[in-house]
């Protein structure tokens, strides 16, 4: 009995995390439709990813992001308080 319980709760987190991984895919698809067009609109793609730096930080959900192009660095953090 504890067999088949364990076997049913297995499956049902498989399929949450499925489903999980489902939405996370259509969101990044999404902000990826949005933000490639504003990049490529701009002088350089090295140009448009600096500009903007923070909606990739938000695109991958991070804390923190850093591009190197071409020998020079750009950055963009969260300053999200940690709670304690």
């Amino acid at each position: 009995m504890c067999r088949r319980v364990g076997i049913a709760l297995d499956q049902a987190i498989s399929r949450l995390e499925e489903e999980n991984t489902q939405r996370e895919a259509l969101r990044l698809t999404r902000r990826r439709e949005e933000i490639l067009p504003v990049i490529a609109a701009a002088d350089s793609v090295a140009a448009g990813l600096r500009a903007n730096v923070d909606e990739l930080r938000r695109l991958i959900a991070a804390d923190g992001i850093a591009l190197l192009l071409d020998s020079e660095s750009s950055a963009a953090a969260s300053l999200r308080r940690k709670r304690r």
